[in-house]
Formats: structure tokens, C-alpha cells, sequence
């Protein structure tokens, strides 16, 4: 079987999830003996016709709306993965918050804050789904109603595009995000963590720097705590760098994107005293996977499929709720938790080899889907 693996332009520069992990697939995917390849769509549109596509991501909208046109225009069965995130808060956190924390400094902010997750308190992310812009869920709408199968990475996915495209239900499944580190059998090199950073004990987020993940947060609280925080990721957005290191101060320490295969990422996960992510909106994050995979200490937003993918092994915060934040934080190097448990949780539940299996079988149903 031949299947092109389609991946959008902005994922050259973006570096998010699905330049981390398709590239592991398409490795696993040609082992498992399909001829497997990641192009763009254009390299594809001038290539041997495959028998099927597979298109990752629906950000852009207007690019993967396009690729999937493209696609069944040629008549060649396509496979879907949105990576759908709900994006209703984006004036929040694109706006508002960062404005807090422009205008407030320490115990201001914090009134700020929480007196804006009380406002927020009763909202249920899932009952409170509004567009963040115009047209944007026409294109969703579209890319999902064209293409044959649907990949979502959780039922919280699959909730969010069938409230947009009630009528693609049955063509929606699930496969879950995998562990996609490299198992490093090497012992827990404390020294080189403390030369790089400067310190041995520390909070870990892991992620580009931008509004959506909240960054400022942490580093608000970590600040008020007196603890470290490693920042490990590309700035995204200048401006919220500018803020979160303002609002982190020394505090704040920021180390730039770390090739997660590397055996320095993972002694940057194992030496941490936690790892955080309390993003406003996520899809399933590679993150908080990657760490649970080694046991750690977890600390998430309960917005997206956190609790879907880590249930109680985890922690869990409203990503406005600074206080909760704060008690969460305090007591991470004395919180119990089943790190042995979420190891081997890890181990059979979000596997490549699982994850591959799967997409094959998505892969024969796909194709006999479309030609039925």
C-alpha cells in the first residue's frame, strides 16, 4: 500500500506535534511494509498516484481544506486527522490576560486572575463552543464532511467536531497519541542538567512560548513561590515571551527548543520536581505523554483530554485558577503518586506499536470505505 503522509507548510517552521510524531510513523508504517512517505501536497499532486492520503492537522484551515479538495478532486481516498482544539477562549488568552499582566504586577495580578476564573467557574468547555473566527468552522466543517475517515485523538475531539459536523459520526475513530521518545537506558546525569540551567531543582513546562500555553501563569506562581521554572520551547509570540519573562523574573529560566530524543531532555524530565501544562487548549499533548512515560509528577489543565488520557495519575487546574495552581505547586515534591503505575499505564495503553496497528486498520477501512 502506498500512503502519502501530508503535512501542511507551517509545520517547516511551527515545529508542532505532528512534525514530531509523523515522521516516527512513517518509519513504523514502511517496518510494518507499507510504502509510506510525508510529502506537502503539492509534491504529492505531481507524484504516483498513492492509494490513499493521509492529512494531518486542520491549522491552517484554508490549507488543509485545500489539500483534502486537492485530494478527492484526483480520487484518491483520504484519511483525516484534525487535531481539532477548542479555540472559544482565544480573545481570553490572546487578549485579555496578557492585558492583566501588562497592567498588574504580583498580589494585583493575582486578585485579577482569580477574580476572573470566578467569573469563569461555571463555564463546562464543552456547553460553551463558539467560533473564534469567522468562516472557521465552515472549513472544519468541510475537510471533515470530504474526507472519508476521520482520526480524532480523543472522545473530547470527537465530541467538539461532531457538535460542528453532527452528520461525520460514523466515519470518526480514535486513536490515541503515542509515546514517541526513544527510551534511553542511560542512568539520571543530575550534573549536566545543573550546568546547563543552573540549578537542581526546578518546575518543568515544555512547549512553545505562546498564549495557548500559558506560560505567564507558571510563571507568576513559580515566582510568588520562590521556585525555578525551565521553560523548554521555541518563542512562539515575542510579545508573551517578553510578558512571561517580565512576570517570571529570575525565576524564570528559558532554554529554548530540546530535541526530545535527545538523552539531555530526558534528564531534563527526570530531575524536574514536576512537569506543567496548564494550557488553555490542547489536543492531546506530546508533553505531558512524554513525561507520563517516565513517571513523573504531572500538573495539567483540565480543558481538553488531560483526564481523558491520564485519569487519576495526574493533577489537574482551570488554567486561570492561579491559587489552585499555587497549593499544586507548592506541595509538588511531597505529592504522592503512582509513578511506577503511570510508567506501565504508559507502556500498554499509548505505545507506537499500538498506535501503528491502529492506523493501518483505519488505513484497509478507509480504502474499502471509498471504493464500496
Amino acid at each position: 500500500m502506498k500512503v502519502d503522509l501530508i503535512l501542511h507548510s507551517t509545520e517547516a517552521s511551527d515545529r508542532g506535534g505532528p512534525s514530531s510524531r509523523v515522521p516516527l510513523l512513517e518509519k513504523d508504517l514502511r517496518r510494518k511494509g507499507l510504502d509510506a512517505e510525508i510529502k506537502s501536497i503539492s509534491d504529492s499532486a505531481s507524484g504516483p498516484l498513492p492509494d490513499l492520503v493521509h492529512i494531518f492537522n486542520i491549522w491552517p484551515p484554508h490549507e488543509a481544506v485545500a489539500s483534502v479538495r486537492a485530494c478527492k478532486n484526483r480520487g484518491i481516498p483520504v484519511v483525516f486527522s484534525p487535531i481539532f482544539i477548542n479555540l472559544s477562549k482565544r480573545e481570553l488568552f490572546e487578549q485579555t490576560i496578557p492585558t492583566i499582566y501588562k497592567s498588574y504586577k504580583g498580589n494585583q495580578a493575582v486578585k485579577k486572575l482569580n477574580d476572573l476564573y470566578n467569573s469563569l467557574s461555571q463555564d463546562v468547555p464543552d456547553l460553551k463552543f463558539v467560533e473564534p473566527f469567522p468562516h472557521y468552522f465552515e472549513f472544519v466543517k468541510e475537510a471533515c464532511e470530504l474526507s472519508d475517515s476521520i482520526v480524532c485523538l480523543s472522545q473530547n475531539e470527537k465530541n467538539l467536531l461532531t457538535q460542528i459536523a453532527p452528520n461525520v459520526a460514523s466515519k470518526i475513530c480514535i486513536i490515541r497519541n503515542p509515546v514517541t521518545t526513544h527510551v534511553i537506558h542511560e542512568p539520571f546525569k543530575k550534573a549536566a542538567v545543573m550546568d546547563t540551567i543552573g540549578t537542581a531543582a526546578y518546575i518543568l513546562q515544555i512547549g512553545r512560548i505562546e498564549p495557548r500555553k500559558n506560560q505567564a501563569l507558571t510563571a507568576l506562581a513559580c515566582r510568588r513561590l520562590g521556585l525555578n521554572v525551565v521553560f523548554a520551547g521555541d518563542i512562539g509570540n515575542l510579545d508573551y515571551f517578553n510578558i512571561t519573562n517580565d512576570v517570571g523574573g529570575y525565576n524564570a529560566i528559558f532554554s529554548g527548543r530540546i530535541d526530545n530524543k535527545s538523552s539531555y531532555f530526558q534528564d531534563l524530565l527526570l530531575g524536574a520536581e514536576a512537569v506543567v501544562l496548564p494550557s488553555w487548549a490542547e489536543g492531546a499533548p506530546l508533553a505531558a505523554i512524554e513525561a507520563a512515560s517516565i513517571g513523573q509528577n504531572l500538573i495539567l489543565s483540565d480543558q481538553s483530554s488531560e483526564k481523558e488520557y491520564f485519569g487519576d495519575f495526574a493533577a489537574y487546574v482551570h488554567p486561570c485558577d492561579i491559587l489552585k495552581y499555587e497549593r499544586l505547586l507548592d506541595s509538588a515534591d511531597t505529592r504522592e503518586f503512582d509513578s511506577e503505575g503511570l510508567r506501565e499505564f504508559c507502556r500498554t495503553q499509548f505505545s507506537m506499536d499500538h498506535h501503528v496497528n491502529n492506523t493501518i486498520a483505519e488505513y484497509m477501512i478507509t480504502i474499502g470505505r471509498a471504493t464500496s
